[in-house]
Order: structure tokens, then C-alpha cells, then sequence
């Protein structure tokens, strides 16, 4: 029998607090991939650590684009269109 789950959807500030925790991660992983890259001599690691350098960056870079556009959306939520044609910001 397979087994199913369901992913509870999250709130905007759920997401927003998730995706600031992952963003710290991310840079914490820059951190320790550059640290390990500048003390490693042997080639091989230092091939790794280039490349686990490399992913950590395009990480952080996902990440940074996901979390400004659900600024994005969660600004276009919040203003309305009103009948002249300009836009109203909810507060």
C-alpha cells in the first residue's frame, strides 16, 4: 500500500520565516565551503570544495529571488485597484 502525506500549506509569514532560516543556512554554508576551500591543499578537496562553494551560491541565489517575489505578491495583495484607475495601498 503507498503511503500518501499531505504538505500543510504554509501562511505568508510561515513561508517568510522559513525562507529567512534557509537563507542563513545558505550563507552559513558559503561560509564553511569558503573557509574549508582556503585551507585545503589537496586537489582533489579542493575540486570538491569548489563545487560545494558553487552550490551553496546558486542556493543562496534561489532563494534570495524566491523570498523577493513573495514580497512582490504579497505587496500586489495588499493594494487595490480603485475606479480612477490608481492604485490604493491597504495598511
Amino acid at each position: 500500500m503507498k503511503h500518501v502525506t499531505f504538505k500543510k500549506r504554509l501562511t505568508a509569514s510561515e513561508e517568510e520565516r522559513r525562507l529567512r532560516y534557509e537563507i542563513e543556512r545558505s550563507k552559513t554554508a558559503i561560509d564553511a565551503a569558503r573557509n574549508h576551500f582556503e585551507h585545503v591543499v589537496d586537489p582533489t578537496l579542493i575540486d570538491c570544495y569548489i563545487y560545494e562553494l558553487n552550490a551553496a551560491q546558486l542556493r543562496y541565489q534561489f532563494l534570495l529571488r524566491r523570498f523577493k517575489s513573495q514580497e512582490l505578491k504579497l505587496q500586489e495583495a495588499n493594494t487595490l485597484p480603485i475606479a480612477n484607475g490608481k492604485h490604493r495601498v491597504l495598511s
